[in-house]
Order: structure tokens, then C-alpha cells, then sequence
């Protein structure tokens, strides 16, 4: 006779293959269920070769409660061919280009990813609301991306917010949407 527990978690290269992970807890010890959240994504720069990477990111709450921005982190992945520094250009929040922290994160090889949190004067994002963030990524030398290779890249323009899964959202460091590469 087999017993199976879903409570016990298996991992294959530090992804969930099986099992539930707990829930959160918060800083009273009091479970805390991660929020349902996703990212849409559209792009200024379509082309698959370009001098800048744009993501157009809309970051959804789907959830029934308020989200506390500040436990919020999403990365677009891509490739940094040049590899040359990157630096990215944060043009415009709902909640206030100021109230946005970005970053630039080389993995492995020229593979980077560029990461978006939140202070916590951002707030909260309102049940069934959505917050738009308009940013770009440029090397210093303005080199050539070849967008075709990023793992985040869609190739949508014009203001039509997409669903992508290739680009994750952590609640509190824990993966709520999207799959790593």
C-alpha cells in the first residue's frame, strides 16, 4: 500500500516538481496565502534586433484583497550579448517612477535578468487593479540586443498587454507567477 502526501515537496533543479509548498507566514506567525497575481507585457522596441530592450510590464491584481507592493519583485529575463554593463531607465509608474527600485542581474554566461521592487511608499495595488511600469535596459556602449533570444521577449507592440509567463512575479521572495528560464 502506497500513501502519498502532497504536504512533502520534490525538486528538480531548485523548481517544484511535486507536492505543496507552506503557505507565507507573516511577522506575527500567522499564515498568509500568496496573492493571485500576473504580468502582461507589451514592448516599444518589436524589432529582433535593437539598441534597447523596452518591456511595457502591467502587473495585475486578480486577487480579492490589496497587495503590499513593497513584498513585490518581477524580472524580465534576457541576454546580454555584448556583455558590457547594463543600466535601466525607469520612465514611468502608476505608483511613482520614485517609488520603483530596478536592477540588473548577470546570471550565468551573458544570461541576465532585470528586476523591478517596490519601496514601501508604493502601497498597496487594489483588489482587481492593474499597475503600469514603462522602463528601458541599454548596455553603456548602446550596443545591439538580439531580442530574439531573450526568454522574456514577446514580440507585441502598441499598447496590447499580453499574458507572459516568461516573466516571473516573487510575493515576498516566493515565486507566485511566471517560470524561471
Amino acid at each position: 500500500m502506497m500513501i502519498t502526501n502532497s504536504k512533502m515537496t520534490i525538486y528538480s533543479k531548485e523548481k517544484l516538481i511535486w507536492g505543496t509548498e507552506p503557505e507565507i507566514l507573516d511577522n506575527t506567525g500567522i499564515p498568509e496565502v500568496a496573492p493571485d497575481m500576473k504580468v502582461q507585457y507589451a514592448t516599444e522596441t518589436t524589432a529582433l534586433t535593437s539598441n534597447q530592450i523596452a518591456p511595457a510590464l502591467k502587473l495585475v491584481n486578480i486577487d480579492e484583497k490589496g497587495v503590499d507592493l513593497s513584498k513585490v519583485k518581477i524580472r524580465y529575463y534576457f541576454t546580454n550579448e555584448s556583455g558590457r554593463t547594463q543600466s535601466a531607465t525607469l520612465y514611468y509608474a502608476d505608483c511613482g517612477a520614485a517609488n520603483v527600485n530596478t536592477s540588473i542581474v548577470n546570471t550565468t554566461g551573458n544570461n541576465s535578468y532585470y528586476e523591478l521592487s517596490f519601496k514601501e511608499s508604493a502601497g498597496i495595488l487594489a483588489p482587481s487593479t492593474s499597475l503600469v511600469i514603462n522602463s528601458v535596459v541599454t548596455s553603456q556602449d548602446y550596443g545591439t540586443y538580439n531580442q530574439a533570444d531573450d526568454y522574456s521577449f514577446i514580440a507585441t507592440g502598441n499598447g496590447n498587454y499580453v499574458d507572459n509567463g516568461k516573466i516571473t512575479c516573487y510575493y515576498k521572495d516566493q515565486l507566485i507567477w511566471g517560470q524561471e528560464p
